[in-house]
This record gives C-alpha cells, structure tokens and sequence, in this order.
C-alpha cells in the first residue's frame, strides 16, 4: 500500500491499537524537551568529540561563525533562523578517516506525528539538512536539494527521540553530488529507522568550497564584519541602477545573478 513496508505496516496497527484497547502514550514519557542536551549526552557524541583528530565538528558556529551574525545573514537574505533550530538537533561530524558524516539527531516533544512517534516530515526535515551539510563539506557553498528520498522502516519513539544518522558520498558528476545516508538506533545499530538517497547541486559555481570558506570565515580567519559583508555585496549595475533593494542588472539589462562577484582573494 503505498510503497509503506510490511513491517511498517504492523508497527502501525499496534500504534494506533485496534479500536478496543487505549494508547498509552502520553506527554510524561518523553524524556526532555531540550533535544541539544539530549543529543550531547548520548555515547556516540561522547565519542565523537573526544577524537578531534579524525572528526571534525560540523555546525556553522563550529565551522564559520563569521556567518553567523545577523546582520551578515539578513545580507545573505535570511530573514530569521531555521524553523527546525529549537525542535530538532543536530550534533554532526565529518569523519576524515572514512570520509563521512557520522552524528545524532534529537527531535523535541513537538514533532509528534503518530501517537508517541516522531513526524515523518520532521524526520525528513532533519535528514535534508544533515545532506545539506554533506553537500557543504564536498563542495561549499550554494547547494540546494534536487532530490530526496526516504524510506521509513520503523517509527522512533518520541520518549527516546535520539537516533544517529550516517552519510556516504556515492558519486559525483560536475556540480551534483550524489549521497546515501540512513538513521538508526543508538542502542543498537543494526535497528535501521530510515534509508534515504539525495542529489544536490551547486548553483553557484563561484561561491567558495569548504576549504576557501573555512579560511574565510573560520575561527583563524582575520577578516573584519565589512570585509565579510563586502564579500557577499552584489555587483554595482553598470548602469548605475540605484534601486532601494540592492538589486543589480549586466548590461544586457539581465539580472545578475547574487553574490555573483564573490572573491575570497579581495581579503
């Protein structure tokens, strides 16, 4: 039915009950509603943080946080934070030894989906993004979602909302990137929640790769908020288009496309 697996299908029917017996899920049995603390304190992060030498921390604090100022986001046109920050968190690495995305994901009580479950668009949320980053960690900036698709095997209970989740880089052609991933039980690995494929390409081939962003807007970097700002500064018309929203066109009177003079080298 629906492509939905047995298994799945089975798990549904004792979720939901048959009509006659009550769920017993209820809002007490999740364990937090903190899923950062959550996933900190799981083994595998544990693990991960103590081996600094073979993997590397994945976040935009942790890899560029001269991005993450607001007024330098409202440039890159953000207009807020994520949707998923405060409901479901990410405690990713990038294992340099086998060259993937190992980590833990943590959903708050609020992605309920079935009772006592987590939603499945809540899981696709977080898997998409944990690609994302993936995407970033091969080839930088600019990437964006061709594809996605997931399978879902077995429900994750909301009471005991951390999974981990791996991320493998298949193949690569030009500027797409294809890559597999699944989430499974930290208690035992071989209790598969999800298997999932993505296709991601970079749209804009002049923004900078993980390397030259690290460089840029890392740490170590030196460069100042109006260098940072600068960077991402659309080009000036060369018509002289003064239009209130920074908005800039070529000569042919096509619009540019953003961020199009990118240039870590005018550091």
């Amino acid at each position: 039915m629906f492509g939905v697996k047995d298994t799945m299908l089975e798990e549904a029917k004792k979720l939901f009950g048959d009509g006659n017996k009550s769920n017993k899920s209820s809002s007490n049995e999740y364990l937090s509603n903190d899923p950062k603390s959550l996933a900190k304190q799981t083994d595998l992060a544990r693990k991960l943080r103590e081996e600094p030498f073979r993997y590397e921390k994945l976040s935009w604090k942790a890899c560029f946080p001269k991005l993450v100022d607001t007024s330098v986001q409202k440039l890159m046109k953000k207009r807020g934070i994520s949707f998923a920050v405060n409901s479901i968190y990410k405690c990713l690495y990038w294992d340099k030894t086998d060259g993937k995305l190992i980590g833990v994901i943590a959903f708050g009580s609020d992605c309920e989906g079935p009772p006592g479950a987590v939603h499945g668009g809540a899981i696709a949320t977080a898997l998409d993004e944990v690609f994302a980053w993936g995407g970033i960690r091969h080839f930088g900036f600019s990437g964006v979602t061709l594809s996605l698709n997931i399978n879902y095997h077995k429900f994750i209970p909301l009471r005991k909302s951390m999974v981990g989740v791996e991320i493998e880089i298949e193949k690569v052609e030009g500027r797409k990137v294809f890559m597999k991933g699944k989430v499974f039980n930290l208690d035992n690995s071989d209790i598969v929640h999800n298997t999932a494929t993505a296709l991601f390409y970079k749209a804009n081939p002049l923004m900078p790769s993980f390397e030259e962003a690290i460089k840029v807007f890392g740490a170590n970097s030196n460069a100042t908020k109006e260098q940072v700002l600068q960077l991402f500064a659309k080009p000036s018309s060369s018509k002289g288009n003064n239009s209130t929203n920074g908005a800039s066109s070529s000569s042919s009177g096509e619009d540019v496309e953003p961020y199009s003079s990118f240039k870590t080298s005018k550091l």
